[in-house]
C-alpha cells in the first residue's frame, strides 16, 4: 500500500509541476516516480503468487513492452539516411532501449546496425527484445490455459504466438539491415506483421 501511495503521490505533485507546460528540464519533474515504479516492479516480480492474474499481468507489460520496441524501431531505423545521422539514430536506438553498454561490449568484434538489431529484436537472452517479449507471451498463455484441461490443440491466440516467434527466428540479421532506397524493407514489413499479429493475440 506504501508504494501504491507513492505513486499517486508522486502524480499528483506531477500534474502540479507540468500545470504550466513543460518546463526546461522535464526529466526532473519524472524523477521522483522512478522509484517508486521500480519497487512497484520489484513487488510484483518477487512477491506475487504466479496465479492467472500474475501470469495476464505480465503479459500486459510484455504486449505494451514489444509494442514500444516495434514502434522505437520503426521509427529510428526503418529509414536510412547518411552514415553520420544512421549512427546517431542507432545510438539513439540502443539508449532508449537499455542495450548500449551491451553494444559496446560486443563491438570489440563486430559493430553496427546488424548488431543493434540482433541485440533488440533477435536476442532471446536480452529482456528488453522483441523475441523475449513474444516468448514469455508464449510461456504465460500456455500456463493460463493449463488451468483449464479441458482446452485442446492451439487456440487463435496461440497461433498469433507462433507465427510471431517463427517469423522472429527465421529472420536473417543481415537481410532485415539491408537498405534499399533509403529503406530497410524487409525491417519495415516484419515490424508490420509482427504488429498485427500481437494486436490480433491482445484482441481475440
Amino acid at each position: 500500500i506504501r508504494v501504491i501511495n507513492d505513486i499517486r503521490d508522486a502524480l499528483d505533485n506531477l500534474e502540479s509541476s507540468l500545470a504550466n507546460g513543460l518546463s526546461s528540464a522535464p526529466e526532473e519533474d519524472l524523477d521522483p516516480l522512478v522509484i517508486p515504479l521500480i519497487a512497484l516492479s520489484g513487488l510484483m516480480q518477487e512477491s506475487m503468487v504466479r496465479g492467472v492474474g500474475w501470469h495476464f499481468m505480465d503479459m500486459g507489460r510484455r504486449v505494451e513492452r514489444a509494442v514500444q520496441i516495434m514502434k522505437t524501431v520503426t521509427t529510428l531505423v526503418t529509414q536510412t539516411t547518411d552514415k553520420s545521422d544512421d549512427k546517431t539514430l542507432l545510438n539513439a536506438m540502443l539508449r532508449s532501449m537499455e542495450v548500449f553498454i551491451t553494444y559496446r561490449r560486443h563491438s570489440r568484434t563486430r559493430s553496427g546496425i546488424e548488431l543493434g538489431l540482433e541485440l533488440v529484436i533477435l536476442d532471446d537472452t536480452n529482456p528488453r527484445s522483441l523475441i523475449f517479449q513474444f516468448e514469455r507471451l508464449q510461456n504465460h498463455f500456455a500456463a493460463v490455459r493449463r488451468t483449464d484441461p479441458n482446452l485442446k490443440g492451439l487456440d487463435e491466440e496461440d497461433r498469433a504466438l507462433l507465427e510471431a516467434v517463427t517469423s522472429l527466428k527465421l529472420s536473417r540479421i543481415t537481410t532485415l539491415a539491408e537498405s534499399q532506397e533509403g529503406s530497410r524493407f524487409e525491417l519495415s514489413a516484419l515490424l508490420i506483421r509482427l504488429n498485427t499479429l500481437l494486436s490480433d493475440f491482445s484482441n481475440i
